[in-house]
């Protein structure tokens, strides 16, 4: 047997979250500082509060991003931009680009 449902109605406008704009510097979300083990060895990594980024910060690796549901790595050597969408896009250090 097979069931199919059709539902029909007005479609609600929702628009796409745009992030407050902030600098490169995401020293306002840094939490703590917290020893971590990556690649076979102990290294210091800032700890962020993704909440608080803001778009147009770069978090240079090695770093951890926290947020409710879910947590992000960023690998020494590497960096997280934030997009004015919020989503973070981790590359290689030296081929960071601007948003």
């Amino acid at each position: 047997m097979t069931v199919r449902a059709t539902a029909h109605g007005p479609r609600p406008q929702v628009a796409a979250p745009t992030l407050e704009h902030g600098d490169a510097d995401p020293g306002p979300a840094l939490r703590a500082q917290h020893r971590i083990w990556v690649e076979g060895a102990e290294v210091e990594a800032g700890i962020y509060d993704r909440a608080l980024l803001r778009a147009g910060n770069v978090v240079p690796g090695p770093a951890i991003i926290t947020e409710m549901d879910s947590t992000t790595l960023v690998l020494p050597g590497h960096t997280a931009a934030v997009h004015p969408s919020g989503s973070l896009l981790i590359r290689p250090a030296d081929t960071h680009r601007e948003n």
